[in-house]
């Protein structure tokens, strides 16, 4: 039955009714496995290991009749825990990622009836990658945050911040192996005791979260390269564990530098 908070009547799709059969009755931290990207709906299923996907514009338009969602499976389905789903802009490919590790998932192309994947066939094999195993620094450490890079010109680029206060910048270009271009820190190496638990001294300056801020134009002298796309930086808020906020300052996409440089502001709590 259609209800105000409800009026798609989505609680009634066979989807959801699956995936709340599936998910874990004693999971207390939350989960950001739903995202919704061009009108589709992804979650992920961690008792199946896929991911759903629901047309919601169609759902939309056909109130009253069902709309059959589509599971995508990866081909090589991560062992570890997921516990966040992100797609990235052009919507060709999905990250899932836990503290244990990251795996990258082609999408299939959409045509035909509702714009369906692969024309609405209700399962789809798809090709992934496990960027744990590409990695010996991300195969060592944990997993802080994953975000694809709003800059990156073919919506490849996925940045990535492990508990080490390291920052790692892949290229995940289709039907290609992910390589890891990049690879810095942001603060000094957490120090751990004998009993694996960080020093309180190291807490405050471990790197917790980041995100894009607003892009700028980098200043420049030479006139002629104001339509220069490298000159445009996205600069990157990282927050620590006191509080305080670093703001980062570069291109990390150009491939100008070997290591790149960077500007830091710490912004006091």
């Amino acid at each position: 039955m259609c209800s105000v908070t409800d009026p798609l009547r989505l609680n009634d799709n066979p989807l959801f009714k699956e995936l709340k059969d599936g998910l874990p009755k004693s999971e207390k931290e939350t989960m950001n496995i739903l995202e919704i990207r061009d009108d589709i709906l992804f979650v992920w299923n961690p008792d199946k290991c896929c991911v759903f996907t629901l047309n919601v514009a169609a759902q939309r338009g056909k109130t009253g009749e069902e709309i059959p969602f589509q599971t995508l499976k990866p081909t090589d389905p991560p062992i570890f825990e997921i516990t966040n789903l992100v797609i990235n802009e052009t919507a060709t490919q999905l990250v899932l990622w836990g503290n244990l590790g990251i795996v990258v998932v082609e999408l299939p192309r959409r045509w035909g009836k509702d714009n369906a994947f692969q024309s609405g066939k209700k399962e789809i094999s798809c090709v992934n990658h496990n960027l744990t195993g590409y990695s010996s620094q991300l195969a060592s450490t944990e997993v802080r945050r994953v975000r694809w890079h709003p800059g990156s010109a073919d919506d490849s680029h996925l940045l990535v911040l492990t508990s080490e206060n390291t920052f790692q910048l892949y290229e995940c270009k289709l039907s290609d192996t992910p390589k890891l271009i990049r690879n810095w820190k942001v603060g000094p190496t957490p120090a751990f005791s004998s009993t694996t638990i960080a020093n309180v001294e190291s807490l405050g300056e471990t790197a917790v979260d980041f995100d894009f801020a607003t892009p700028t134009i980098k200043c420049d002298t030479d006139y002629h390269s104001i339509n220069d796309w490298s000159k445009v930086q996205w600069p990157i808020l990282v927050l620590r564990g006191d509080g305080d906020i670093l703001m980062v300052h570069d291109n990390i996409l150009s491939g100008r530098y070997i290591t790149p440089i960077f500007r830091i502001i710490i912004i006091k709590n």
